[in-house]
This record gives structure tokens, C-alpha cells and sequence, in this order.
């Protein structure tokens, strides 16, 4: 960079002092022959043109030299290392992987509940949700308002998502309140846990739920 500026400066150096003893020998010349004033001044503007405009293109030369050798960003460094996500290179590496690669275990599935044949049934038998039946097939069984109910009683706001549950012990079920917010029943009396027998009443919101169990 520093070279090509010195020598552009000596070109240019060079071309005035060129051009002076141009112009001063045009215009010695032109008065020895005693040439009018006007044609005196003719050949000394030719005299100026002439070097002014080579050393313009010289410097238009330079410029153009100068921009076209200018460095290019390698694509190489732009892009940096193949993803195969998203098909192109990142300057900043592998993007972080959306899935699981092969050799990554994939979280334990939660244990299914256990399964129970020949307790009966519970049947809704006032409330929103009143006639919904649902056999006591699948240990234990979730009474709420959420997704994972098995007894879903969507239609009573009183019902938490997640309310209370039937499970089994020692051959005999049971029902538990799951810390809902406005408590479960049993034949009109609140329990947190209880044993269920066949014909008991569980009051959970304003849904009754009649336990329709097997001898």
C-alpha cells in the first residue's frame, strides 16, 4: 500500500515537472518566432492539456487497479462448517441439534396403571356431566376436570383438574382426595382417604357419583 502511493506521487512529480518544461519551451519557442500572442496561448493550453490529461488517466488507472485487486471475503470464511440441518455453514459452528441423535435414550414412558376385572362401574348421577358411566377396569382411576381424568367432569367448575382417585388395597378399593381445592365427600362427609363400599355416594364439586360395585 505504502509502495503504490510513492510511486503514484512520483508519477505525478515527475509529469508536472514535465509539464512545466513544456509549457516554458512552447511559449519560449512561440515568442522566438515572434508569433501572435493568440497562437502563443493556443500551444501553451496544448502544452498543459496534454500531460494534465495523462497523468489523470495514469491516477483513474491506479484507482481502478486498485479496487478491482481489492481481497474477497471467502465464502469458506462467511459460512464456516457445514450443518446439515439447515443446508448452508455457519460462522458460528454446528447449530444445536432439534432431535435426538441415534444413541440418545429416550425418557422411561410412566409405568401403566394396573388393571383390575369384576369391580363395577361409577356413574355420575346429578350434576353437569349426570348419565357419564366409566367401568373400574384401569387402577388407579382419576376423577377431575383435566386431560389426564379417566372420569372427566368437564362441565363442573367446582371440580379441580386433577380431584381425587380410586385405587386398590389389599383387594378392596378406596377413594382419596388428591388436594383439591374444594374437597371430596363421602355419603355427605368429607374424607381425604376412605374405604369405598357398594352403593357409596362420592360428592366431588356439584357432581354426585354413585359406586356401582360388584358383590
Amino acid at each position: 500500500m505504502n509502495g503504490t502511493i510513492l510511486t503514484t506521487i512520483a508519477v505525478v512529480v515527475v509529469f508536472l515537472i514535465v509539464w512545466v518544461l513544456t509549457v516554458a519551451a512552447v511559449w519560449g519557442a512561440a515568442g522566438a518566432r515572434r508569433l501572435p500572442r493568440v497562437e502563443r496561448l493556443f500551444w501553451a493550453a496544448l502544452a498543459l492539456a496534454l500531460p494534465l490529461v495523462g497523468a489523470l488517466i495514469y491516477v483513474f488507472a491506479r484507482l481502478f487497479s486498485f479496487i478491482t485487486a481489492a481481497p474477497r471475503t471467502d465464502s469458506s470464511i462467511r459460512t464456516g462448517g457445514t450443518d446439515p440441518q439447515i443446508g448452508a455453514q455457519s460462522v458460528f459452528g454446528p447449530a444445536p441439534r432439534l432431535f435426538p441423535t441415534a444413541g440418545t435414550q429416550p425418557s422411561a414412558p410412566s409405568p401403566a396403571p394396573a388393571r383390575a376385572a369384576g369391580y363395577g362401574r361409577l356413574v355420575v348421577a346429578q350434576g353437569p356431566d349426570v348419565g357419564l358411566a366409566i367401568n373400574l377396569t384401569v387402577l388407579p382411576l382419576r376423577i377431575g376436570r383435566g386431560e389426564g381424568a379417566h372420569l372427566p367432569l368437564e362441565g363442573d367448575r367446582l371440580v379441580s383438574r386433577q380431584h381425587a382417585e380410586i385405587f386398590e388395597r389389599g383387594g378392596a378399593l378406596y377413594l382419596r382426595d388428591l388436594n383439591s381445592l374444594h374437597g371430596t365427600r363421602l355419603n355427605g362427609k368429607p374424607v381425604r382417604e376412605a374405604r369405598l363400599a357398594a352403593g357409596d355416594t362420592i360428592q366431588i364439586g356439584d357432581s354426585i357419583i354413585v359406586a356401582e360395585l360388584a358383590g
